[in-house]
């Protein structure tokens, strides 16, 4: 399925969230430590993902990772840190968290917890939200629609 496609599955549940006024508490980005490098897939996914947030939604973002049983605590540790201070380093600065999933019950829970309904002053419409909702607009004339036929125009010149 193509970038767009996946997209618009994606902005069609949200906006049918948020006309029946369901904002979301928060929402998980998994990503598995025991990856070596960042593939230009996940670079992909990663700017339309921060495009379909917007920067006023990013404190209600949190990176999982996970795959921690594939790693020395170590190398991943070291992973944890190059993916905080470079590769999500914007977000995070913006207030975004990061947390380990384990793979036990406990650490699932933590993570849930850590967005838990006593957060609902935190609430607030993703960006895309916002545009297709509020704004009317298209899902191409959207930030994330514009950074996937942004990139699409790079690959035809």
């Amino acid at each position: 399925m193509a970038d767009f496609q996946v997209l618009g599955k994606i902005a069609l549940w949200l906006t049918a969230i948020y006309d029946k006024n369901i904002e979301l508490n928060g929402i998980l980005y998994f990503h598995p430590i025991s990856d070596e490098i960042i593939l230009e897939t996940v670079s992909r996914n990663y700017n339309i993902f921060k495009e379909m947030c917007g920067k006023d939604y990013f404190k209600n973002v949190i990176f999982v990772t996970t795959m921690w049983d594939e790693v020395s605590e170590e190398l991943g540790s070291e992973r944890e840190q190059d993916l905080r201070s470079d590769f999500w380093r914007e977000m995070i600065n913006l207030g975004s968290t990061s947390h380990r999933f384990e793979g036990t019950t406990e650490s699932a829970w933590k993570i849930i917890n850590f967005l838990s309904v006593s957060r609902t002053v935190d609430r607030r419409p993703l960006q895309i939200q916002r545009e297709m909702v509020d704004d009317h607009l298209p899902l191409q004339l959207t930030a994330a629609g514009g950074a996937i036929i942004n990139r699409l125009l790079v690959l035809s010149s």
